[in-house]
């Protein structure tokens, strides 16, 4: 190689991806450019834990939707050792291959039945292990489920805001997945609410957030399809395959499938400012 030529920066990232880089990630993009350590831990429930029925893949935190925005982020700045998983599961594997090389490392501390306000719990207790980069959270399943108070679930959010600033580490804020079971219609609304208050937190502390109850990349209904019940059934169908499990029906927690296209789907919403459905924050910090 040419060792006169200039040193690549943010490897072919155009200014436009970069500066959206340093706006939400500005400590994490430094690290990044510089092929430096890099520590992810996300925090959520079951469908972060990877709890699937009947599948081999169950509680492979590789496969998760955060761990392949993490493979994500190695691709893009060259990290040659790619992710590793810090304490995988038994039996599942720390790395997709055995690559040498700067790599990320990813902690994930999903669990089962928890809710926002468990949050602090699990960062305090096995978050901060390893001083993480960025933290990844996702609740809101179970808080509907729970019938939890909205102000109460914003409470608890901005306690691990805080928390997680003072650590000096930034954040990406993730809008749970939608469930779908019967009825569909109160299945699929009843996390918004929570979803909506993470969004308004994330703008108003310039947090990057991602609806991962979005559906417009992963559902496409055909043209000839006007009326709104057909609509409705229709999205309903296409969505549900993300969730069939053979005899056992789960409409909680996706297939591996959806957690791949959900952790590309952060990481493009990351850079392309043309996937992004809201203003720019301007309302006050807290």
């Amino acid at each position: 190689p040419d060792v006169t030529a200039p040193r690549r920066e943010s490897f072919e990232l155009s200014v436009d991806q970069r500066d959206r880089f340093k706006k939400y990630l500005p400590k994490a993009f430094v690290k990044l450019s510089n092929r430096e350590p890099l520590h992810l831990v996300t925090l959520g429930d079951s469908v972060v834990d990877m709890f699937i029925a009947n599948d081999p893949e169950a509680g492979d935190y590789l496969r998760s939707y955060s761990a392949v925005f993490g493979k994500e982020l190695a691709r893009q700045f060259y990290y040659t050792g790619d992710l590793r998983v810090i304490r995988p599961n038994p039996k599942k594997m720390a790395k997709d291959r055995p690559y040498l090389g700067p790599e990320i490392t990813f902690r994930s501390l999903g669990r089962g039945g928890k809710l926002m306000l468990h949050a602090m719990q699990a960062l305090t207790t096995f978050g901060y292990e390893s001083a993480p980069d960025i933290v990844l959270l996702s609740f809101g399943i179970n808080d509907a489920t729970n019938g939890v108070n909205p102000a109460d679930y914003a409470q608890s959010l901005k306690q691990v805001i805080e928390s997680v600033r003072s650590r000096g580490a930034e954040m990406i804020l993730l809008g749970s997945t939608l469930t779908v079971e019967e009825p569909a219609e109160m299945s699929m609304g009843a996390n918004r609410k929570y979803v909506d208050t993470m969004r308004e937190i994330a703008d108003a502390n310039g947090i990057f957030f991602v609806d991962l109850g979005d559906l417009d990349s992963l559902v496409e209904v055909p043209a000839t399809i006007q009326e709104p019940a057909l609509l409705f059934d229709e999205v309903v169908k296409q969505y549900r395959r993300f969730f069939n499990q053979g005899e056992k029906e789960d409409f909680v927690h996706p297939l591996p499938q959806l957690q791949t296209l959900l952790g590309k789907r952060i990481f493009k919403e990351l850079v392309d400012l043309s996937l992004i459905h809201i203003s720019e924050p301007t309302r006050p910090r807290l």
